[in-house]
């Protein structure tokens, strides 16, 4: 770990890296509060894309406060070094949960929809698209309750667009909405749930709806052909569940429901599931 002399920061271990940015976990000087720091990759420094994202990035992170979205603490910008400092959190990535193989029930995966719904309606609400939901983005705190993460591709609809018009895909390929691969000029907070949407087909399935292949050919599928539909093979599934999850891999921007219409939906479905239960 290359450790930069930060004043009131105490440098403790690195938690990950992506291809521009890398995350450490460090401890308040003064206080022994942890946090998350983000900062740009050495080799990336001086690439105007990776400042530009991490400005993009903090202006979305101060803007929202919602407890399903991970909080920016601060952000210092104007002079090297730059990071974010970001809230600590406990717990794991759904990615992680989804490696050890491990069975959801409908429950926990309305649960966690529905807090990434509201997560993602706090965003929308305030202008903003997430831009990379994913398993890996999408954090279950240990004692319960879900946050969206990682706000390094979040963006307002079409800012991006002379990067999409240079060949860039923000995103990632297997979770990306089809709209972006063929007119990056359609740039809006449904693709958000678009990926919410392959992301709960993978909770149900452990799989994806689209076959695993290159990324050039995974954006070919994304463009031509439908998903793989959503059937339960759980006889207690709601049948609303299974219909909600094929709505949002609709491709078909207004097929899908929005983010504060899904965690609605969400909400509902559980509380009646707890009446019948009681």
């Amino acid at each position: 770990m290359s450790a930069e002399a930060i004043a009131g920061i105490e440098w403790v271990r690195p938690l990950g890296r992506g291809s521009v940015t890398e995350v450490f976990a460090v401890r308040s000087t003064t206080s022994a509060e942890r946090f998350a720091l983000k900062r740009i990759r050495p080799a990336k420094r001086n690439d105007p894309l990776a400042l530009h994202l991490l400005k993009t990035e903090a202006r979305v992170g101060l803007a929202i406060q919602h407890p399903n979205v991970i909080r920016t603490v601060a952000a210092h910008l104007k002079f090297t070094p730059r990071y974010l400092l970001l809230e600590w959190l406990e717990g794991e990535t759904l990615r992680r949960r989804l490696n050890r193989q491990h069975k959801f029930s409908w429950r926990a995966i309305a649960e966690i929809l529905r807090d990434c719904a509201a997560g993602l309606a706090a965003l929308h609400g305030k202008g903003f698209i997430h831009g990379d939901i994913k398993p890996d983005n999408i954090y279950l705190l240990r004692g319960g309750g879900t946050k969206v993460i990682d706000l390094g591709f979040a963006h307002r609809p079409n800012e991006h667009r002379s990067m999409q018009e240079e060949g860039y895909v923000l995103g990632t390929a297997q979770y990306v909405a089809p709209e972006l691969c063929e007119d990056q000029s359609i740039d809006d907070y449904s693709s958000d749930l678009f990926s919410l949407g392959v992301t709960a087909f993978e909770m149900f399935t452990r799989r994806l709806p689209y076959p695993f292949v290159s990324s050039e050919e995974l954006l070919r599928l994304h463009r031509d052909t439908l998903p793989e539909l959503l059937v339960s093979t759980e006889l207690d599934t709601p049948r609303v569940l299974i219909e909600l999850v094929n709505a949002l891999l609709s491709r078909r921007p207004k097929k899908r429901p929005s983010a504060a219409n899904l965690q609605k939906e969400m909400t509902r479905l559980l509380a009646i599931n707890r009446r019948l239960a009681a």
